[in-house]
């Protein structure tokens, strides 16, 4: 059995065994799928309408839509604006907010990324921010390489910072063992507390 996103979850048995056998595979095992599902991003269909709400930096805003010559997006207490030649088109608008978060996005996570860096004495070499399906970040260990999922801009800050230095902290260990986590754990104790929460939101 494989999870390969939010909602699709793989399973691979013989070709020729019953399929009440496979079902009772799946249930027997419904507990541990959904614990797992929990830790995936989960896709949100929009329609790009005003009084839509939007995410981001853990905090709920209204869509306002503005027909404008120039495209721009805005933001105050309670709103994103998007300023737009294309009020109407709803791929358009969608593409204009997508910038707007993936230019806030590099931002923001670079600025933690190189506060990180000073903490830790890790260079990371290449930030990548791109929409993903399955986890919230990854590291390329040999080239420090870090990808960070697009939605994580939509979470909370503390959250950001944990997946964040998870990734990081692949530099020094590339795996998920006892030494992994008591090194994050190291550098922030309430890890646990905000994974939980990244993963609830």
């Amino acid at each position: 059995m494989k999870i390969k996103s939010y909602d699709e979850v793989i399973v691979t048995a013989p070709r020729f065994m019953p399929k009440f056998m496979i079902n009772n595979f799946i249930d027997k095992n419904s507990s541990w799928i959904d614990k797992k599902l929990k830790n995936y991003p989960k896709k949100i269909l929009f329609d790009f309408i005003d009084d839509e709400e939007f995410f981001y930096l853990g905090e709920s805003y209204k869509l306002c839509i503005h027909h404008a010559k120039k495209d721009r997006v805005t933001i105050d207490d309670k709103q994103i604006h998007l300023h737009t030649k294309k009020p109407h088109d709803k791929e358009y608008k969608e593409l204009k907010l997508t910038q707007w978060y993936k230019t806030k996005s590099l931002e923001i996570f670079t600025k933690i990324i190189r506060d990180y860096e000073i903490l830790l004495g890790k260079k990371v070499t290449t930030i990548r921010v791109k929409k993903m399906t399955t986890r919230w970040g990854s590291c390329n260990t040999q080239k420090a390489y870090i990808n960070l999922n697009l939605e994580l801009i939509k979470k909370p800050l503390d959250c950001i910072e944990y997946v964040i230095l998870h990734e990081l902290a692949h530099l020094t260990h590339p795996n998920h063992s006892k030494d992994f986590h008591n090194y994050v754990a190291n550098y922030m104790p309430d890890w646990k507390i905000r994974r939980k929460r990244l993963t609830a939101l």
